[in-house]
């Protein structure tokens, strides 16, 4: 039987029909160089407490699926050796054997549906690699979109994936996928204007109104892109240089798997000089933002028919 350990806070914001946002927590094991990543996943807590917003991180440990950490817990998590990357292949494994696990994109929303919780953060989804024609590498996370209803906000997929392919994949699920102010689906640390996006809103009650319809004829969940802030975006050209110098690396050394990610992201933060990680830091505190004003108007929402009802 699943169990499910929903933090004391959690509990009293479901209690009251306050708005809460799950957050994964495989930035903060597999993402980000210490000790940015405790400094990181705390900003992103106050930054979605700041709005009147219960924030959720996700993390499997004793057996269970944690649902709620606090500042405290997330520091001990990030200090914890040899902590499992979960997505939806090891999720039953971790649980059964009681390891301490960080859930991805994949398994932040499987556990968030499970906690009913309908809206998370991160920075950018998995998807259709690069390499794909050798390694036929697709994430989870696009299977997971597919059936679960969580709207998730992000700076589109990652830099190191092929954009192109993956946006064919998310066609092909049948995934809406709504750019935030953008006519651009964006390219993480870059401000790309390759890719087009059809669907596109410009407040958060448009997105709200969409997520309710969505919610109401579709078992899949959306994806919200909210390109990262101008100020802080790289140069395409940087990054894939940097990307090149990487990918050489990770084929040399045979990476492959759920270790590619935080392997090529790890070698991008070297090449570049540290510039990639204050890009990743700042796109994460502005989804953060984001999808707690979303979660916020969406209960409100919420609210306003159960009390018609």
């Amino acid at each position: 039987m699943i169990k499910l350990n929903i933090s004391d806070q959690v509990k009293e914001a479901q209690k009251q029909n306050r708005p809460i946002v799950a957050i994964e927590t495989t930035v903060l094991t597999h993402g980000l160089p210490s000790p940015h990543n405790i400094e990181t996943a705390h900003k992103i807590f106050d930054i979605i407490s700041d709005h009147s917003v219960q924030p959720a991180f996700i993390a499997i440990a004793d057996h269970k699926i944690q649902i709620g950490l606090s500042k405290d817990e997330l520091s001990s998590l990030a200090r914890t050796p040899n902590v499992l990357k979960t997505n939806r292949s090891n999720l039953s494994y971790c649980l059964m054997s009681g390891k301490t696990g960080a859930t991805t994109v994949s398994t932040t929303m499987q556990c968030a549906a499970l906690a009913n919780i309908k809206i998370m953060t991160t920075g950018g989804i998995g998807g259709v690699h690069r390499d794909f024609a050798n390694c036929y590498d697709i994430s989870s996370d696009l299977t997971t979109l597919s059936d679960r209803q969580v709207a998730v906000i992000c700076s589109g997929t990652k830099s190191i994936l092929d954009i192109p392919k993956t946006l064919e994949h998310l066609e092909t699920l049948g995934i809406p996928i709504i750019g935030y102010q953008t006519n651009c689906f964006p390219s993480f640390y870059t401000y790309d204007e390759r890719y087009p996006v059809v669907q596109k809103c410009q407040n958060v009650d448009e997105i709200t109104k969409i997520l309710s319809l969505h919610f109401s004829l579709d078992k899949s969940g959306l994806l919200i892109t909210n390109p990262i802030p101008k100020k802080f975006a790289l140069s395409t050209s940087q990054i894939e240089n940097w990307l090149s110098k990487a990918m050489h690396d990770q084929r040399a050394n045979k990476i492959s798997g759920r270790e590619a990610t935080p392997y090529l992201l790890e070698k991008m933060y070297q090449y570049s000089e540290g510039k990639t990680l204050k890009a990743n830091q700042e796109l994460l505190y502005a989804n953060a933002s984001l999808a707690a004003q979303i979660a916020s108007a969406f209960q409100k929402e919420k609210t306003v028919k159960m009390e018609k009802n």
